[in-house]
């Protein structure tokens, strides 16, 4: 393979990588809001680390293709963008202690007996939040679709 070809099955692959990932995005923001699904369903906070990974991929360093631009991401979506990769990096992805993925002890009395428990903080994207996630995945799609 010439260094040119090599070059644009790179670039291809790495078209049709983000396309995916921001197509599952996209679907899976859709079952949440056509299920009616909420944070208190059993099946939501998996679902939500899954968009937040899914995100998140396309925008990572990998050592043979690279990362998409920031610049696909419009200006009205930045802010967004940028939670969704600092929560993918530290809390759904990658989760080291820190205060934004505590581990706390949480003390109760029941019958008159003190009961201890582990609990962790988790991140959930409310339903609003996901319909602005679907959003922003749909613009992020036709924008590396029509860069490319």
């Amino acid at each position: 393979m010439t260094p040119e070809e090599s070059s644009a099955a790179k670039s291809l692959w790495k078209f049709i990588y983000a396309q995916e990932c921001f197509r599952h995005v996209e679907s899976t923001c859709a079952f949440i809001l056509q299920n009616g699904i909420d944070e208190n369903h059993p099946a939501y906070y998996p679902l939500v680390v899954g968009i937040y990974a899914l995100y998140g991929k396309p925008f990572k360093h990998t050592k043979v293709v690279g990362m998409l631009p920031r610049k696909i991401v419009p200006a009205e979506f930045q802010r967004l963008h940028n939670i969704m990769i600092e929560h993918r990096d530290e809390v759904y992805a990658h989760t080291q202690p820190s205060p934004k993925s505590e581990v706390r002890v949480r003390v109760s009395y029941r019958e008159g007996k003190r009961f201890g428990e582990l609990v962790s903080t988790e991140f959930y994207a409310r339903p609003p939040t996901v319909s602005k996630i679907m959003e922003l995945a749909k613009q992020c799609k036709r924008r590396w679709r029509d860069a490319g």
